[in-house]
C-alpha cells in the first residue's frame, strides 16, 4: 500500500504519471508463462514453449492477432485510439482511485470469485469503453476491413480452440497460456468429464483474470516510473536516507489524511511539507527541476486574460481602461 499510495501522490505533483499499483512489484505475473518471439509473424498465436505448454502472450488474444495482420496505418488508427481509451479509462483517477485497488487486491486475497466480481464491476462504473459489455473482439472485428476480418476471426478462434484443448489436458484452471473472453463459439463444447468446470465457466473465470492483467499491466508500468524519478530525484538533491523516508512518510500521509481525495491547497501544503524536509541548497535544485519539468508557459493573469482577471476581481473594465465622463452639472477639477 505504502509504495502505492507513494507512486501515485508523486504522480499527482509532477514526479510521475497518474497511475497507482494496489500489488507489490515482487509478485509473479499473473499469467506468466515462455513469451512469444517477436519474430514470429505467422498468422497464428498458437505456440508451444519448451515445457509443451501453450505459450503466453503479452496483451489479450483480441489484441495480439491485430498484430498479425497487414493492416495501414489508416485501417489501424481507430483501433490503436479504441485501444488507447481502454488504457487511459483503466489508468484514471489517480489517488481517488487507490481504495478500490485495495479492495480488488483484498478480494483477491480472499480466492471469491463474487468478491472479485463486484470490484471490478464497480471499477467498470466509470469506465465505459473498458467495461463494454460487447466482447471486445467482436468491437475490434467491426472496426476491421472486410478483407481482414476473416482472417482476425481465424486467429482468435483458433488460439482459443488451442486454449481450451489444453484446459482439457490439465486440471481445471491450470492453464498457462493467455485466456481468451468469456464467450465461446459453438465449437467448444465443454469437456466430458462431469466434474470439471464447463468451458464456459473457465473462460468465464480466466476473463475474470484478464481483466486484472488489463489493470495491473499500466498500472506496475506507472508504478515502476515513478519510482525511476524518485531515485532521479533523490541521486540529483543527494537525499540522504532519513531525508527519502520522511518524504515517503509525508507524501504517504498526505493521501491517507486527504481521503485519497486531495484538492490544490493540500498540494501545496505538500509542497512546502517537502521543502521543509532539504537543506537551502536542495530547495534550490528542486526547484530548478521542477521548472524543468514543467515545460508549458507559465500563464499570467494580467498579462495573458486582462479583462478577464480584472471581471473576476470584480472590477468593471470600462471603469478601468476608459475615461470617466464628468455630469454636465459637475465642476472641472
Amino acid at each position: 500500500m505504502r509504495a502505492a499510495i507513494i507512486g501515485a501522490a508523486l504522480g499527482l505533483i509532477g514526479f510521475a504519471g497518474s497511475g497507482v499499483a494496489a500489488w507489490h512489484s515482487d509478485e509473479p505475473a499473473l499469467l506468466a508463462g515462455p513469451k512469444v518471439a517477436a519474430t514470429d509473424r505467422r498468422l497464428s498465436l498458437v505456440h508451444i514453449g519448451a515445457d509443451g505448454m501453450l505459450a503466453a502472450l503479452d496483451d489479450r488474444e483480441e489484441i495480439a492477432a491485430v498484430d498479425l495482420l497487414e493492416l495501414t496505418p489508416a485501417e489501424r488508427d481507430p483501433i490503436d485510439r479504441l485501444l488507447r481509451l481502454r488504457i487511459g479509462e483503466v489508468m484514471s483517477g489517480g489517488l481517488a482511485k487507490i481504495p478500490i485497488l485495495l479492495e480488488l487486491q483484498e478480494a483477491i486475497a480472499s480466492g471469491e470469485d463474487d468478491k472479485v466480481d463486484d470490484v471490478l464491476q464497480r471499477f467498470g462504473v466509470t469506465r465505459p469503453t473498458w467495461a463494454n459489455p460487447t466482447p471486445l473482439d467482436e468491437i475490434i472485428e467491426a472496426a476491421l476491413p472486410g478483407r481482414a476480418r476473416r482472417a482476425y476471426r481465424a486467429i482468435v478462434d483458433e488460439y482459443r480452440a488451442a486454449w481450451l484443448e489444453q484446459q482439457r489436458r490439465t486440471e481445471p484452471g491450470r492453464g498457462r497460456g493467455l485466456p481468451g473472453p468469456a464467450r465461446a463459439s459453438s465449437s467448444m463444447t465443454s469437456s466430458t468429464d462431469t466434474d470439471a468446470p464447463s468451458d464456459e465457466a473457465l473462460l468465464a473465470k480466466l476473463e475474470r483474470e484478464k481483466k486484472l492483467a488489463d489493470i495491473r499491466r499500466p498500472t506496475d508500468a506507472a508504478l515502476a516510473q515513478a519510482r525511476e524519478r524518485f531515485k532521479k530525484i533523490s541521486r540529483r538533491l543527494d537525499l540522504s536516507p532519513d531525508q527519502e523516508g520522511r518524504i515517503q512518510t509525508l507524501i504517504q500521509e498526505y493521501a491517507t489524511g486527504t481521503n485519497f481525495k486531495p484538492k490544490p491547497r493540500d498540494g501545496l501544503k505538500l509542497l512546502g511539507d517537502l521543502f521543509g524536509v532539504l537543506t537551502w541548497k536542495q530547495r534550490a535544485e528542486m526547484a530548478r527541476y521542477l521548472r524543468e519539468e514543467n515545460t508549458k508557459p507559465r500563464w499570467r493573469p494580467l498579462r495573458d486574460s486582462p479583462q478577464g482577471t480584472l471581471m473576476a476581481a470584480g472590477l468593471p473594465v470600462m471603469l478601468v481602461v476608459g475615461r470617466r465622463k464628468r455630469k454636465r452639472n459637475e465642476p472641472r477639477a
